[in-house]
């Protein structure tokens, strides 16, 4: 009896989670398959997942790739490496003209000089046809309306939480 309890409540619980946004597993998936490869320093693939609006604001992929590619190796030489991303679950999708959109809660380990950093952050992810393909924002810890300045397209309903301050670990 429960056995059957518990699967019931872990049916209601998928019920759930799928009525706030069906498209959630999609999501994740590719905002991890996004995450694995800025891991492995592969920007050419990782920019395949950036919101257009953003290459175009960088002046075109080849030039956001190289921009990305000259500030992340400038962190190295400063002694700031990615250790690790975490992707959240996949908030309420929004539906703006032919957009979806949602916000993605992620979670960031850095080495840094003498210590070890995690921070937390949010990406909105967008989906220009019906959920399938999606392109992600770093929102970089600013508030929705400084980025509807740049990105006018997205939604006033998009959830931007308060970030806590970074843990910063010293090293042993």
């Amino acid at each position: 009896m429960k056995y059957i309890t518990l699967s019931l409540l872990f049916l209601v619980i998928s019920i759930c989670a799928l009525a706030q946004n069906p498209y959630a597993a999609t999501i994740k998936a590719q905002a991890e398959t996004m995450s694995r490869f800025m891991m492995k320093k592969d920007y050419k693939a990782f920019a395949k997942y950036t919101y257009p609006k953003i290459a175009e604001m960088a002046g075109g992929e080849d030039k956001m790739i190289a921009a990305m590619t000259k500030s992340l190796d400038d962190m190295e030489k400063g002694g700031v490496t990615f250790k690790g991303v975490t992707i959240g679950d996949p908030g309420s999708a929004i539906t703006v003209g032919q957009e979806i959109q949602c916000t993605v809660p992620q979670t960031l380990a850095m080495k840094i000089p003498k210590a070890s950093l995690t921070a937390q952050s949010t990406l909105i992810a967008i989906s220009p046809d019906g959920g399938k393909k999606w392109y992600f924002l770093d929102t970089s810890r600013q508030d929705l309306a400084k980025l509807q300045k740049s990105i006018p397209t997205l939604s006033d309903k998009l959830v931007l939480p308060k970030y806590p301050a970074p843990v910063v670990v010293p090293d042993k």
